[in-house]
């Protein structure tokens, strides 16, 4: 997949927020190539971005124009650039004779001892299993009906509504429509909305399934970054404003990997921004309920142009497909048609179960944020103590927590892993043409103990790839011509 150049492009003031204090004591152009390439690697500059003319960067960072034409020029001998006479200069990535393999998202195989691939939590029991004995009286009154239907029953859509106003955003039954999960809530509104070619905003890193459902659609992705910082607004307004894009994909609230909660003035920004280029935005907030604090949603602070989709999957059971999208009735009216050629609808049975879980909701959140809150302690604990080179931070709450695991070895680290029984993805599974390879995610949804023996293993793994290289670094010298001097 490429991105299209007319509109991917950083100006060399957004360029130099990106790269931080990178000058030191070194060689002025080394030393601006080794930061350009380390955001480049990192996911903050995706492939084909257009950067600054050398000129122009020159200016901005206070450096002669001469060091950032070599520094651009190292970074082309090594693939990082690419250049088009009168056109500008681009971000690329080395060609790769062995194209990473990290472990995929679903099991292929004999399930792994340890699952750090998975963000899903076990049912709450024996909430679940007692929902499921409760609704039997209701579903009885529907047995001699088909036993599905496309937007939803009417004491779910009010119950999910309800939970809305509850959090400061008012919404009627009428304005939520029932799907089988958040991820078919996006392909819904994908199909809808998205015709051939049309561009597609979302962010890097982000949740394989949602790239690859704008690929399906046959959307153009256009990527923005969540870095360390969070969501850069100034270069998202950019990229909004360069590429229209008619849709546009966020997870404002413990974003899916980075942890990342975007703060309420990002969030009115975004909006009117999204709203001025005629972009419909569409937030995920499946986790959005899972720490100390519920922001409020964006959709609050936006138009009906911003669509809401959620999901019972991650607060209550993967295993409970009961998902929703929050947007006008007249949209609803549209993706229901839409959703006639591809199913029958949401089954009741689930519908029932989700609606008499919603008459706890309350108690099971503060059970999972309770047990979540311990299990992502042991973990940052756990890291600190084993992997204490590794540099992370500690998400407010969600599912997962993404480190930084000080080099580019995430896809062999997560293949050595594997050999040690610990499946998890490597980082490039959430970037834009092979980036991220310096990340590892690893959610807090196991017990403890299991948390624990993941972390030694991975420090295992690593000690394992570390020892491959330095093996290879030994057979390199030794085959390596001897040179003589004059002596």
């Amino acid at each position: 997949m490429r991105v299209n150049r007319s509109f991917n492009s950083v100006n060399a003031e957004q360029l130099a927020r990106v790269l931080g204090p990178w000058s030191r004591e070194g060689v002025i152009y080394e030393e601006l190539a080794a930061a350009i390439r380390y955001v480049i690697t990192d996911g903050r500059l995706h492939p084909d971005t257009r950067i600054p003319a050398e000129r122009v960067l020159a200016q901005h960072l206070g450096v002669s124009r001469n060091s950032v034409a070599a520094a651009y020029g190292l970074l082309r001998t090594e693939g990082y650039l690419c250049s088009r006479r009168g056109a500008g200069s681009y971000v690329s990535l080395p060609a790769r004779s062995d194209p990473p393999r990290g472990i995929t998202w679903a099991p292929d195989h004999e399930p792994a001892e340890i699952d750090f691939a998975m963000a899903c939590l076990p049912a709450p029991e024996p909430l679940f299993t007692q929902a499921m004995v409760e609704t039997a009286p209701e579903l009885a009154r529907h047995t001699d009906q088909p036993g599905y239907d496309l937007t939803g029953i009417p004491p779910l859509r009010q119950a999910i509504a309800d939970r809305y106003t509850h959090r400061g955003l008012p919404t009627r039954p009428e304005e939520i429509m029932v799907t089988n999960g958040a991820q078919q809530a996006w392909t819904l509104l994908l199909r809808l909305l998205v015709t051939n070619g049309d561009r597609v905003l979302m962010e890097s890193p982000v949740h394989p399934t949602v790239h690859n459902a704008i690929k399906h659609a046959s959307g153009r992705p256009v990527a923005v970054s969540v870095g360390t910082d969070g969501w850069d607004v100034d270069m998202i307004r950019t990229t909004l404003h360069r590429a229209r894009p008619v849709l546009g994909y966020l997870m404002p609230d413990f974003h899916n990997p980075t942890g990342q909660v975007m703060p309420a003035h990002a969030r009115r920004a975004i909006a009117v921004a999204a709203r001025e280029a005629g972009t419909r935005l569409v937030v995920e907030d499946t986790v959005s309920e899972l720490g100390a604090e519920t922001p409020r949603p964006l959709a609050a602070h936006g138009t009906s142009r911003v669509i809401t989709i959620g999901s019972m999957s991650k607060v209550c059971w993967g295993g409970l497909r009961v998902g929703w999208i929050r947007t006008t009735p007249a949209l609803i009216d549209r993706l229901s048609r839409v959703r006639e050629s591809l199913d029958a609808g949401n089954p009741i049975v689930q519908q029932y179960i989700a609606t008499r879980i919603f008459e706890s909701y309350d108690d099971l959140i503060d059970t999972r944020r309770r047990v979540l809150t311990e299990q992502r302690a042991t973990l940052v604990n756990a890291l600190r103590e084993i992997l204490p080179h590794w540099s992370f931070t500690e998400p407010a709450g969600g599912l997962v927590l993404w480190a930084d695991i000080g080099g580019p070895d995430s896809t062999r680290l997560s293949q050595a892993a594997a050999a040690r029984g610990v499946r998890v993805p490597a980082g490039p599974r959430f970037g834009v043409g092979g980036t991220l390879e310096n990340y590892l995610r690893i959610p807090f949804v196991h017990p403890p103990e299991t948390l624990v023996e993941g972390v030694r293993r991975l420090a295992q793994a690593q000690t394992d790839i570390n020892g491959s290289k330095e093996a290879r670094l030994d057979l390199h010298k030794a085959t390596r011509p001897l040179t003589h001097s004059n002596a």
